[in-house]
């Protein structure tokens, strides 16, 4: 699975170039249970049950999704792109110098990137397949509205979903994530998979023009 996550960065490289990006940041693997990017190294943890760490993670990550570890494992690989694309994102906002301490704003920036560069990668089976899965991980545990109402397009997500946002509950959730996202996987989890269920499941349109506009230029 590295082999196939080193020809995902370098494909998505490429297009990025083509798009006139100039993206530094190089890819290691990861031996913690989330993928982070952090001085110019973006580490990928990997699901990967052929591997000892791999199926660690598999199976830590599904007691806290209420799956099993062969489903967490499939979504990682098929999801593959997303991942890979949502740290690039991160690495494109460390380069510019525009990183900011929000942390609604940066994984909502690194999501968007995400959904740029995944989608042309990612099969329509399996984008379908784990909309499907996210969506049975989002209701099992809680909060969708209050990540519909953090999202990027929050007014088309509430819509489309028929949900009502709650501003004094939303505020919870973002002080929540804030707070908790470096020490509490619970906490980010819960928020980031509505965020990745949503994204699926609007399937809306982007440029990579606008991305730089709105993200990399000072």
């Amino acid at each position: 699975m590295w082999a196939e996550a080193e020809g995902c960065f370098e494909a998505q490289r490429q297009v990025l170039g083509a798009h006139g990006f100039a993206l530094r940041a190089r890819l290691e693997a990861c031996e913690g249970l989330m993928s982070a990017y952090r001085g110019g190294v973006i580490r990928l943890a990997l699901y990967d049950l052929a591997t000892p760490g791999g199926a660690l993670r598999a199976t830590m990550l599904g007691a806290l999704m209420g799956v099993d570890r062969a489903e967490v494992a499939w979504l990682f690989r098929a999801l593959l792109p997303r991942l890979v694309a949502h740290e690039i994102g991160h690495a494109l906002r460390g380069e510019s110098g525009l990183y900011a301490a929000d942390v609604r704003v940066e994984e909502q920036v690194a999501d968007r990137m995400a959904t740029l560069l995944a989608r042309p990668m990612i099969d329509a089976s399996d984008r379908a397949r784990a909309a499907a899965l996210l969506g049975d991980v989002t209701a099992r545990l809680g909060g969708v509205g209050e990540a519909a109402a953090l999202h990027r397009h929050a007014e088309t997500a509430l819509r489309r979903l028929g949900l009502e946002a709650h501003p004094e509950a939303t505020r919870r959730a973002r002080a929540t994530l804030q707070d908790d996202y470096y020490r509490d996987v619970s906490a980010y989890l819960r928020v980031t998979a509505a965020w990745a269920w949503i994204d699926l499941t609007l399937d809306l349109e982007d440029d990579y023009d606008a991305f730089r506009r709105d993200h990399l230029t000072a």
